[in-house]
């Protein structure tokens, strides 16, 4: 009997880093009919948080210290080395779709294209508030961002976001035709959640806490989380805040939490292999962020049947909050609220409002996301 041949797909990532992207691709590759589909991602480098979750047969790379070299020698290594790397890899995999995940392989994804390397039906994955993220890099560069977005959005076969605001956005920016995008959300592995979140590993957290969980950013806005915590005064009843992640920003808000005198109630964790763990046994989440793409971690908060207060920034939290049907919802423009709700929630005004969050959270499951990839991927290949 001869077997029906598989759809091959190439996901290009810049590297296993610990965020929403590479989570994404980490369940795809975790998830996807094996029978009917090839996937590979190709990377720049092996390196990153997940980099022990993926499996080698998965994954293609020519480099396994890239980020921990300097600028320069990056740049050299990604032009001599690198792109001629992926030219043949191309070449030799034949693909019938490529995907790119992040801005950046989004941009590089506009540059293959042009250059006919990607031969194939090629995928971009919007996976952030695009024109959010553009602006933050000043007027100029916002300004030149934008017109590669455009040029990039406008050049795929098939652009991918993950949430209908996100969609929307696009729409009203790029002249694109509305056929040519799709909302699939990411996907969450409530099964691996339950296991993990049953996890007793908690480094000796024994007072109530509030969680907030992402990269230490400007973007996510933790610096407003740790002013409405302090403002609230909970940490006088005995409330800890708790932030896991690491980033650029970790040093000022230490230095934050120090000129508020919060030391002994605001602790910085890291980066955290379980956070489902302290998702399960926080009292709240909490999400400050200026815009985000989907807000992947309420998904993940849902799943750990814990209550959520979250700025209503652009885009994902109202969405997967339903407007406020399974929790709290914070106007962005009013910090002041983000401070009462902390308040009011210790003082079980808000406690336990929001009930089936965990069959929200089934709607973001591997078992109904994956499906929608390989529809979508299955359609384009055709």
């Amino acid at each position: 009997m001869t077997k029906t041949s598989t759809t091959k797909v190439i996901i290009l990532l810049p590297s296993l880093a610990g965020g929403g992207a590479e989570r994404t691709v980490m369940n795809i590759l975790k998830a996807y009919d094996r029978n009917k589909f090839t996937i590979k991602v190709l990377l720049i480098s092996n390196e990153g948080e997940y980099s022990s979750s993926f499996c080698e047969d998965d994954i293609i790379y020519n480099q396994s210290d890239f980020l921990a070299r300097n600028f320069f020698w990056q740049l050299y290594f990604f032009i001599c080395k690198t792109i001629p790397f992926h030219f043949r890899c191309l070449k030799a995999e034949k693909p019938d779709v490529v995907m790119t995940v992040t801005e950046s392989m989004n941009y590089y994804g506009y540059f293959l294209n042009v250059l006919r390397v990607i031969k194939c039906k090629w995928i971009i994955r919007s996976g952030n508030n695009i024109f959010a993220e553009a602006r933050s890099k000043g007027l100029i560069s916002g300004k030149f961002l934008q017109l590669l977005l455009r040029k990039s959005y406008q050049r795929a076969d098939h652009l991918i976001t993950i949430s209908n605001g996100a969609k929307s956005s696009i729409l009203k920016k790029f002249t694109i035709p509305t056929e040519n995008i799709t909302t699939i959300y990411n996907p969450i592995d409530l099964k691996k959640i339950k296991k993990m979140a049953s996890s007793p590993c908690l480094n000796g957290l024994e007072k109530p806490f509030f969680l907030g969980i992402g990269r230490l950013a400007k973007q996510k806005r933790f610096d407003s989380m740790i002013r409405a915590f302090y403002e609230s005064d909970v940490h006088s009843r005995g409330y800890q805040l708790i932030i896991l992640g690491e980033g650029p920003e970790r040093a000022s808000l230490q230095k934050l939490v120090n000129n508020l005198s919060l030391n002994e109630h605001v602790k910085f964790m890291g980066f955290q292999n379980n956070p489902y763990a302290y998702l399960r046994r926080a009292k709240c989440f909490l999400l400050s962020s200026e815009w985000e793409g989907f807000a992947h971690v309420i998904a993940e908060a849902l799943a750990c049947d814990t209550e959520v207060i979250s700025i209503d920034c652009k885009f994902g939290p109202s969405e997967i909050l339903s407007n406020g049907k399974y929790g709290k919802i914070i106007d962005s423009n009013e910090p002041n609220l983000f401070r009462n709700a902390i308040r009011r929630f210790v003082e079980n005004e808000d406690r336990d409002l929001h009930l089936d969050k965990k069959q929200r959270a089934s709607d973001f499951d591997l078992s109904v996301i994956i499906p929608q990839y390989e529809k979508l991927l299955s359609k384009l290949a055709k």
